[in-house]
């Protein structure tokens, strides 16, 4: 019978069965038992060992299943949920429009329907009831129905319900909605993620942009869902590097993301793929934080305080806040723990972000920020008596 161990599922040939079928035999009634394919005993031999081969081709068609290249459907969704990647749904497309009116005062209901001039199938909606107030007044829409339009959207609008004072409806941005990815498009997305980390793609993208030249913070951030997150569009890759060269980088990400997987960020970058053709990879350069810190110490018990360990206890302070990942706040707990356990008191312990306003709380650092603290003399002030 086949058996799942650590190289999959392993099984024996039909000639491997029946001669293992043989063996047993010979041990149970004699080894001049005869097994002749044509005996009863033979018969009966090869019969089993059909049976069992025939178990192990089921078997080994569920196991192959189980392997993304194979699946499809719901399976397929289901596996690439355990590897950290979801199938993507569709999205739908947005515009917004100016509206213009004849007059104000009148409120269009949440859910009016609107479609191109020239192409009736393409229909967007209001989501929430939309108060005119002024003639011309900007309005957002999205469509009906997910995915792609299909169509170049260049015409204007016309409004499906009646609306007597509304006048003219013109088109001023558009974002494309997306179709549900395919079995073929997701495994391809698989197959690309599957990178010597083990892991889903951002983590191997995140794991490789660490190893580039002059790169010294890295964090990524996949937007898996079919809405907009902390300011990331519906499935893209936001990555946040500080250091390191843009060209280097951009092609970064575009070697290690998966295929079709779109980027997000306010840098880009034009790189050629492998087939020579320029792609734009945008990732984004944080902002920077200044850390300052403000400590009041006295004696204790009389001690006269070990100035001594102060440049020990500054520099684990700034390795500390440089070393802290793109968005992550300044811990006061962690800095007190720094210096705390010495031979003096800890009075108060204050951070600021511009040495003129101090706090005694935990300084929060913005999801597109970065804590940093470069000259220790002049952003770390020890107050002692």
């Amino acid at each position: 019978m086949g058996e799942l161990n650590i190289t999959g599922y392993e099984t024996t040939t039909l000639a491997e069965k029946i001669l293992a079928l043989q063996n047993i035999f010979k041990a149970a009634f004699g080894s001049d038992i005869n097994l002749d394919l044509y005996s009863p005993q033979g018969k009966l031999i090869t019969d089993l060992a059909t049976l069992f081969d025939n178990d192990d081709k089921i078997g080994l068609n569920f196991f192959q299943q189980l392997d993304y290249h194979n699946a499809t459907g719901a399976l397929l969704s289901l596996i690439a949920l355990s590897k950290g990647q979801s199938r993507r749904d569709g999205t739908k497309a947005a515009i917004t429009a100016t509206f213009t009116s004849s007059a104000t005062g009148y409120t269009i209901a949440s859910g009016s329907v609107f479609s191109l001039t020239t192409d009736s199938t393409i229909t967007f909606q209001t989501t929430t009831d939309v108060t005119i107030s002024n003639v011309s007044q900007v309005v957002s829409l999205v469509a009906i129905n997910n995915g792609l339009t299909e169509a170049i959207i260049t015409d204007n609008l016309t409004a499906v319900d009646y609306f007597p004072l509304l006048t003219d409806i013109e088109i001023l941005t558009i974002t494309d909605g997306t179709n549900t990815e395919t079995d073929a498009e997701l495994i391809a997305r698989l197959n690309d993620s599957d990178t010597e980390t083990g892991i889903n793609d951002f983590k191997s993208v995140a794991d490789k942009l660490r190893l580039v030249d002059g790169v010294t913070r890295v964090r990524v951030f996949d937007n898996a869902t079919n809405a907009p997150v902390n300011g990331v569009p519906a499935f893209n890759l936001f990555c946040q590097v500080v250091g390191g060269a843009d060209v280097d980088i951009a092609q970064c990400i575009l070697d290690n993301k998966a295929t079709g997987t779109p980027t997000y960020g306010n840098d880009s970058e034009i790189i050629d793929d492998s087939e020579g053709y320029p792609k734009v990879i945008y990732f984004n350069r944080p902002s920077v934080k200044t850390i300052y810190v403000r400590i009041t110490l006295s004696e204790r018990n009389g001690q006269t305080i070990d100035t001594s360990k102060f440049t020990e206890l500054e520099t684990n302070t700034q390795n500390y806040i440089n070393a802290l990942s793109v968005g992550y706040s300044v811990s006061y707990t962690a800095i007190f723990g720094i210096w705390a356990g010495q031979n003096f008191n800890i009075d108060t312990l204050e951070l600021s972000f511009d040495g003129v306003s101090y706090v005694e709380t935990d300084l929060t650092i913005a999801f597109t920020e970065y804590a940093y603290m470069d000259d220790i003399a002049t952003k770390i002030e020890v107050i002692t008596p």
